[in-house]
């Protein structure tokens, strides 16, 4: 994860990872080449940061993913009438305190038919139990307003780590 602050760079920042080679790549346990995404999460709290997403289109597509944490409701709904909505992927919802508003059915119903995914981050619930508290009361009231699917349950949420420590990092299989 790619921390910004003032305007958004025209080219995403160099990432080392973990893989230093194509050979070791190669020989790595994974069965698939991995391709590694760029993402860019932007905290809009002010209609203005809206406005200013405009004049950074170009940069933005520097991105594999692009999401953004509205700090209201009214700041979610200019990020949907924003020419830049299309190249907005996910919209981000603390997880380890109140969201900032209560989301409607029909906003989410807009974000999901815009092509938005919403996402939670589990890793504030290994913290302390009030995250914890938070993480589940937050997820759900996100699987209230979210449609239903027809075999897999809710669709549009996606569950990410979020994690800044190597502890806070899950498998499948927790």
């Amino acid at each position: 994860t790619t921390e910004v602050t003032g305007s958004v760079p025209a080219k995403p920042p160099k990432v080392i990872t973990g893989i230093s080679s194509a050979t070791e790549a190669a020989t790595s346990s994974f069965t698939r080449p991995v391709h590694e995404c760029m993402r860019l999460t932007l905290s809009l709290e002010e209609e203005s940061h809206v406005f200013a997403l405009t004049g950074a289109r170009e940069a933005l597509r520097a991105y594999d993913i692009v999401a953004v944490a509205p700090a209201s409701e009214l700041i979610l709904e200019r990020v949907l009438q924003s020419p830049v909505s299309d190249a907005i992927d996910i919209v981000c919802f603390p997880s380890a305190h109140r969201p900032p508003f209560n989301l409607r059915p029909a906003l989410a119903r807009r974000v999901l038919s815009a092509g938005m995914f919403f996402e939670l981050c589990y890793s504030a619930a290994l913290r302390d139990s009030s995250s914890r508290r938070h993480f589940v009361s937050n997820l759900q009231a996100m699987l209230e307003v979210l449609p239903k699917g027809s075999k897999r349950g809710t669709t549009g949420l996606l569950l990410s780590s979020g994690a800044d420590e190597a502890r806070l990092l899950r498998t499948p299989y927790d």
